[in-house]
């Protein structure tokens, strides 16, 4: 399983952390497209982050332009951003300042409208793309839009293990083998913010 989480997130933070380049219209897989899964703008992962992040993804179009309205399923953070996406989405309150105040006084809690909304996944693999620690990703439920997909030789999902049996040895062994690889096969399903 390490090696499959290895390929993928090898492939996610690939060319400088764009992607590989899509078969569909020969861009990255993160790129500033009309109805774009990526921005140039980099807010950091916070409650305006998770906004903007959720706004992306709602906002891509299908091919025939029609609206997908896609919905985030799973919030992909590195190492350095797993406090701060722990606190988003699993306190029901956010301490936040009173408008127009800076004073430490002025703080007061209100309601988080991301509690609750996204499962958290967290991979160091992440911390060591461009950006790595502080970009993040939303990743959309595969039954509506597959992003990144994981393929295998004959269709074998499952490690091979077969016995071993050495010649000039007494004895035998096994062996384990895995053909698989991953591929990304739709931009629409997944978003990223390079963060600040």
């Amino acid at each position: 399983i390490r090696n499959i989480d290895d390929v993928a997130y090898t492939l996610l933070i690939s060319n400088s952390g764009v992607g590989p380049t899509m078969a569909e219209d020969s861009v990255a897989l993160f790129y500033a497209r009309t109805y774009a899964n990526y921005t140039a703008s980099t807010p950091a992962l916070s409650k305006v982050g998770l906004d903007a992040i959720k706004q992306l993804m709602r906002k891509i179009r299908g091919l025939k332009l029609e609206i997908l309205n896609l919905q985030g399923k799973k919030l992909l953070v590195p190492v350095a951003l797993e406090q701060t996406a722990w606190e988003l989405l699993k306190s029901q309150l956010l301490v936040v300042t009173a408008l127009g105040s800076t004073s430490a006084a002025a703080r007061e809690p209100g309601l988080n409208p991301h509690y609750g909304t996204l499962e958290l996944v967290v991979d160091p693999r992440l911390d060591a793309g461009t950006n790595g620690t502080t970009a993040y990703y939303l990743v959309a439920d595969p039954e509506e839009a597959a992003s990144l997909v994981l393929v295998s030789l004959n269709g074998n999902e499952n490690p091979t293990v077969e016995r071993w049996d050495p010649e000039d040895i007494l004895g035998f062994g096994w062996r384990c083998y895995h053909d698989v690889g991953v591929n990304a096969v739709d931009w629409r399903g997944i978003c990223r913010i390079k963060g600040a």
